[in-house]
């Protein structure tokens, strides 16, 4: 929510898209970027 205080948000759909690409944000750090780090470990270690 501090990034929106930066922002100049004229409309709902501002708001709505700064807002969903904040979501998907947050998706990408905790969910993707923990998987794809996990796979890179996995197949390091199957190497060896």
């Amino acid at each position: 929510l501090t990034l929106l205080q930066h922002v100049d948000i004229d409309s709902e759909y501002d708001m709505l898209g700064y807002g969903i690409g904040i979501i998907l944000l947050n998706i990408g750090m905790y969910f993707v970027a923990p998987a794809v780090l996990i796979t890179k470990i996995r197949s390091f270690y199957k190497l060896q």
